[in-house]
């Protein structure tokens, strides 16, 4: 419930956008690193279910939030990282995972891969 709570506010601040130039950008990646942080746990089992051990990922990013009813803090996130192996050539593989929390945790509710070249995408926020 507490993870609930938090990521409606996160929502809620990163929705209501205010004026303060530059600091608006640092504000709302912090937000998008906040909410990625509750799904990480969740999507690196995923990640180990899928690749098996050794695999790492880059440049996670969030595609799309929405809301799936009205009048709760029932969300879905989808968002995308790129996974591949240490020393790996490419193509690397793009994810993109869809999660929500209907049942009150994030739970996996699709998952697309897709061959790539790189090991960054556009925009890449790396945490920092």
């Amino acid at each position: 419930m507490k993870k609930i709570l938090i990521l409606f506010f996160l929502l809620l601040m990163f929705v209501t956008k205010n004026s303060l130039g530059s600091a608006e950008t640092t504000s709302e990646q912090t937000y998008q690193e906040v909410i990625l942080s509750l799904i990480f746990p969740t999507m690196n089992n995923e990640l180990y279910k899928i690749f098996g051990p050794g695999e790492e990922y880059d440049c996670p990013s969030i595609v799309k939030i929405k809301k799936l009813y009205k009048g709760t803090y029932v969300y879905e996130v989808t968002f995308q990282i790129i996974a591949y192996k240490t020393d790996q050539k490419p193509p690397f593989t793009l994810v993109t995972m869809t999660f929500n929390n209907t049942s009150g945790e994030y739970n996996l509710v699709s998952i697309k891969k897709a061959s790539i070249m790189t090991k960054k995408t556009e925009p890449c926020k790396l945490p920092q």
